[in-house]
């Protein structure tokens, strides 16, 4: 009983922790492991937008898209008139995997979560199209027609997309059964991801023949 006691106590220190690596994990891949062009960008940063968004839900990825992207503008270019702008392509993919992902809490399809990553990545991707256009009309500088760069943004989001869809269902499982298990996952949370295959979050038959 002490221990359960104590294990709930530290579960709001545990998710800051965690939101905090998860905004450390998007700085990294987005400032330094990322290839970027006037008009083209290959980048990972989504995937701790969507393993927050799957594990804890809308206001965790609410911090970790807002703040990761504000510490990357911060360190990539400084303040300008269009940082909110440059932030906005995470938030809005974290905002709409986490309440995919929570609409389909009950849907123990691996189908339902490559769609919803492959569509948030493509949302991603329309909305970062869309603030390229607007930094150039705010700032009064010259964007290639879209025509122009549609192919090659188009290939960056197809890697990406596929990426994500093989990674973060191989992680997702093991992730949210060690954090069940430790006491760090409360039920609401655990209950908005959609299960990618039926007997991921199944405890052990050891594990229950030990506890009986």
């Amino acid at each position: 009983m002490q221990h359960t006691r104590t294990r709930s106590s530290g579960f709001p220190v545990f998710r800051l922790v965690a939101d905090a690596m998860l905004i450390a994990l998007y700085v990294v891949l987005s400032s330094y492991l990322t290839v970027k062009t006037s008009i083209f960008e290959l980048s990972w940063a989504s995937l701790p937008i969507l393993l927050c968004a799957l594990i804890f839900g809308l206001p965790d990825v609410l911090a970790v898209s807002c703040l990761g992207s504000f510490l990357e503008q911060m360190l990539s270019f400084g303040p300008s008139a269009t940082t909110v702008l440059w932030m906005l392509p995470a938030i809005f993919q974290g905002v709409f995997a986490a309440l995919a992902f929570r609409f389909l809490k009950n849907k123990d399809s691996m189908l339902h979560l490559v769609l919803i990553i492959a569509a948030s990545e493509f949302l991603l991707s329309a909305v970062n199209t869309a603030a390229l256009y607007a930094d150039g009309a705010i700032m009064g500088y010259p964007v290639p027609a879209l025509h122009v760069i549609a192919p090659v943004r188009l290939a960056g989001l197809l890697v990406r997309a596929i990426l994500s869809c093989v990674l973060l269902p191989l992680l997702l499982p093991r992730l949210r059964r060690n954090l069940r298990s430790h006491g760090m996952l409360d039920r609401s949370a655990a209950e908005a991801c959609p299960r990618s295959n039926a007997g991921a979050d199944r405890p052990d038959a050891s594990s229950d023949s030990a506890a009986g």
